[in-house]
């Protein structure tokens, strides 16, 4: 990236056209970002939701190929939007919060430390282990195990574990499992598309 190289910088990051560019002033800036319609060359209402999501910009989307003020990862715009779409108009406003959690609402704080950046080895606990908030800030050691009959045969990648901090609460009747990985953890453990897997895991 123009930003920071080869730098890993997670999903929820974004391109900064040469309108916001500031000679590489962007890098690192936060971008609160919200689907308001789209461009009709596609998709007639491609917005998801009414909400938005913060992006962080780390690299530059140049002229004459760019193709909006702010060009979105394939993930933060589908969050926002339909992804058949391509393009949509959207509004924008500098954030002082960190990039949204994929895992999670991205309109909601987190039940631990509302706003706070927590980066992305980050989990919510289930009402099993959530101790009324006594979870938060646990680290647990995860490990897949296998999955769930339900999609991808062999999920598992490797057969390392990874630790984790509880930074929120996965409500009843929503939440899936014991401890709800942020994409970036899952994906490190198992295929992301499998969504669900077998867990050992320890404090």
């Amino acid at each position: 990236s123009a930003c920071n190289g080869f730098e890993e910088e997670g999903v929820m990051i974004a391109a900064a056209s040469e309108a916001i560019w500031d000679d590489k002033g962007a890098c690192g800036r936060m971008y609160k970002v919200r689907c308001i319609g789209g461009t009709n060359q596609g998709v007639s209402n491609p917005c998801r939701g009414r909400g938005s999501i913060v992006v962080k910009i780390v690299d530059l989307c140049p002229a004459p190929g760019c193709r909006g003020t702010i060009d979105l990862s394939q993930e933060a715009f589908a969050m926002i939007a339909d992804p058949n779409e391509g393009k949509i108009n959207i509004k924008f406003t500098q954030s002082k919060f960190g990039p949204s959690r994929p895992g999670w609402r991205w309109d909601l704080a987190s039940a631990c430390n509302g706003f706070e950046e927590e980066g992305v080895m980050i989990a919510a606990a289930s009402e099993a282990i959530w101790d009324d908030k006594g979870a938060c800030g646990r680290m647990y050691k995860v490990r897949c195990i296998g999955g769930t009959n339900q999609g991808v045969s062999n999920p598992c990648r490797g057969g390392g574990s990874i630790v984790v901090k509880i930074v929120d609460l996965c409500p009843s009747p929503g939440c899936r499992g014991t401890i709800d990985l942020s994409q970036e953890a899952f994906a490190m453990i198992a295929d992301p598309n499998e969504g669900k897997i077998n867990i050992k895991f320890t404090q």
